[in-house]
C-alpha cells in the first residue's frame, strides 16, 4: 500500500492565493476517518474520547461532535480551553498538572460549568486537587512503557490511591492506561501485547471492585492499539465503560496508515502544501517544508508526495526539503505545489499558525487554536512572576 497514492490535489487556487508552506485539512476526509473509527468501535461513539492533540482546529472538533462524539481527552490547557469553547460534555486532562498548570485547569473548570474536567493523579499528588472542583480523578497507569503512571502491577498500591480518593470525598472516575509503544508491532503480535495488558486492567478492575470500590471508567489506547481494544471482549462489560483515546486517526498521517493497513477507509486528511523553490540540480528540486514545518521525529523521509510516488523526500534542512527526481525529472518545475503527506502529523500541525480547511469545494482559513504553549508567567499588576511547577 503506498500512501502516495491516497490523496490527489484539492487545493484549486490561483498560485499567488497562497502564502507556503501551508497546513490544507479536507473536512471530507476528516469526517469519514472519524466514521470508520466509530464503525470499528461497535457504531458506539459514546465509545471514544479523542486525544485532541493532534486536530487543534475548531471545525475539526466539531466533527467529532456532529457525529455524536462528547468525551475528549487532552494534554495542555490551549487544548482543554479550546474543547471548552466549543461546548463539549467532559474533557480528561491527560497529563501530570501541578500547581500553575493546576491553577489553570481549576480556573477553566469554573469559568465553563457546563464542560465535566476530569484530571489525572498518581501516589502522593492528591493534595493538589483536595479543595478544586474538578468532575472527577483518573488514577494513571503505567503498562510498561514508562512515561507516567503508577506501574500496572503494583496492584495494591492503585487499589489505596482509589479508596484514599473515595475516602477524602473526591470523585474516582477509573482508570488511565496509554499502551502507546505497540505500533511498531504488526498487527497480530500487537493483538497480543495489548490484550495482555487488558487482561491486568481487568483484575485491576475486579480487585478495586472487590474493595468496594467503582470503576466508572478505563480509557485506554492511542492510534495503533485501539481496534486491539475494539474487539477485546471484556471491555464491553455493562458494569463499566471502556474508551479509547486515539487522535491521530482524525487526520491520519503515514505511520498511522502503516499501523491500521489491515483496516481499509482510513486516507490522510490533513497535508502540507508547498512549493518547489529551487532545482539545485537536474535529479534534485527544492521545496520551502524543512524540518520547522514537518516534523522529523520519526526519521527520514518525514513525508511523501502526494500522487508522486516515484519521487524521494531527502534530508531537510529547517527550510528546505530536496526532493529526488531522478525517477522522473520532468515531473516538477520551479513555482510547482505539491502536496505532502506528514509521517506525523501531530507535531506538524502544531508548526502552524492557520489552516486552510477544505469544505464543500470551497477553502476557509482558520486558526490552529490550541498549539504552542501559554506565556510562562503570571501576572500580578505591572509584574511578570515567574510561574514554576515546584512544590
Amino acid at each position: 500500500m503506498n500512501p502516495a497514492t491516497f490523496v490527489d490535489p484539492v487545493v484549486v487556487l490561483p498560485d499567488n492565493d497562497l502564502l507556503t508552506p501551508a497546513l490544507v485539512i479536507d473536512e471530507a476526509v476528516v469526517e469519514c476517518n472519524i466514521r470508520n473509527t466509530v464503525a470499528i468501535l461497535s457504531n458506539n461513539p459514546e465509545r471514544w474520547r479523542p486525544h485532541v492533540k493532534t486536530s487543534k482546529v475548531p471545525s475539526t472538533i466539531d466533527c467529532f461532535i456532529r457525529q455524536g462524539l462528547t468525551h475528549f481527552k487532552c494534554c495542555t490547557t490551549r487544548e482543554l480551553l479550546l474543547l471548552c469553547d466549543r461546548g463539549v460534555g467532559d474533557v480528561l486532562f491527560a497529563h501530570p498538572a501541578r500547581r500553575r498548570t493546576a491553577e489553570q485547569i481549576t480556573e477553566l473548570d469554573r469559568e465553563h460549568p457546563n464542560v465535566r474536567i476530569s484530571v489525572l493523579v498518581e501516589d502522593g499528588e492528591l493534595d493538589i486537587w483536595s479543595k478544586a472542583s474538578v468532575a472527577g480523578l483518573f488514577v494513571d497507569v503505567n503498562p510498561g512503557m514508562d512515561r507516567t503512571g503508577m506501574p500496572i502491577d503494583e496492584v495494591g498500591r492503585i487499589a489505596a490511591l482509589a479508596s484514599r480518593i473515595v475516602q477524602t470525598g473526591m470523585t474516582f472516575r477509573g482508570i488511565h492506561c496509554y499502551e502507546g509503544d505497540l505500533g511498531h508491532l504488526d498487527p497480530a503480535a500487537r493483538r497480543i501485547a495489548a490484550q495482555a495488558i487488558y487482561d491486568k486492567l481487568i483484575a485491576l478492575r475486579n480487585v478495586l471492585f472487590q474493595k468496594g470500590v467503582a470503576v466508572g471508567e478505563l480509557v485506554t489506547s492511542g492510534t495503533p492499539a485501539f481496534p486491539c481494544a475494539a474487539e477485546y471482549a471484556p471491555f464491553r462489560d455493562n458494569r463499566f465503560v471502556h474508551r479509547v483515546s486515539a487522535g491521530t486517526v482524525s487526520y491520519c498521517d503515514l505511520t498511522a496508515l502503516a499501523q491500521l493497513t489491515h483496516l481499509p477507509g482510513y486516507a490522510p486528511a490533513a497535508v502540507v502544501l508547498s512549493r518547489v523553490v529551487s532545482r539545485p540540480r537536474e535529479t534534485v528540486v527544492t521545496c520551502d517544508a524543512g524540518h520547522k514545518t514537518l516534523s522529523l521525529d520519526r526519521g527520514t523521509p518525514s513525508c511523501v508526495v502526494s500522487s508522486h510516488s516515484d519521487i524521494v523526500p531527502l534530508t531537510p534542512s529547517e527550510e528546505h526539503l530536496p526532493l529526488d527526481v531522478s525517477r522522473c525529472p520532468s515531473a516538477l518545475h520551479v513555482g510547482d505545489l505539491i502536496q505532502l503527506i506528514p509521517r506525523n502529523v501531530c507535531p506538524t500541525v502544531n508548526t502552524f499558525d492557520h489552516a486552510v480547511v477544505m469544505r464543500n469545494g470551497h477553502a476557509y482559513v482558520e486558526c490552529v487554536a490550541a498549539r504552542g504553549r501559554e506565556a510562562p508567567f503570571v501576572t500580578k499588576g505591572n509584574q511578570h512572576l515567574a510561574a514554576t511547577d515546584e512544590e
